[in-house]
């Protein structure tokens, strides 16, 4: 009997093992983030560097760089799967600004 269930669970551990490796890579959709500035961060009022990088399973062709809802720049993606990219801006407001990163909608 405890040789039988021995097989039982190894046959059964082999087949959810199995099972497992035809499931999809990733259900989760594009991600992305800002490398620059740091999130929270005070932007000066000289040439500042934005950085991003956004990884999908399906590549990433284009970022958009938005401020306050309007389009600042778009940008061709390097890369496939993981692209990068990152434009150099100096804003001229005095209002304070702060970098935001978050969810893709």
């Amino acid at each position: 009997m405890k040789f039988n269930t021995r097989i039982g669970f190894v046959l059964l551990f082999g087949a959810l093992a199995l099972a497992a490796c035809n499931l999809p890579a990733s259900g989760l959709g594009p991600t992305a983030w800002l490398d620059r500035p740091l999130d929270g961060e005070a932007v000066p009022l000289a040439p500042l560097i934005i950085q991003a990088h956004a990884s999908d399973a399906d590549g990433v062709a284009i970022f958009e760089f938005f401020v306050f809802d309007g389009l600042l720049a778009s940008v061709p993606a390097s890369g496939g799967w993981l692209g990068e990219a990152s434009i150099e801006r100096t804003f001229e407001s005095a209002s304070r600004q702060a970098a935001r990163s978050g969810p893709l909608s």
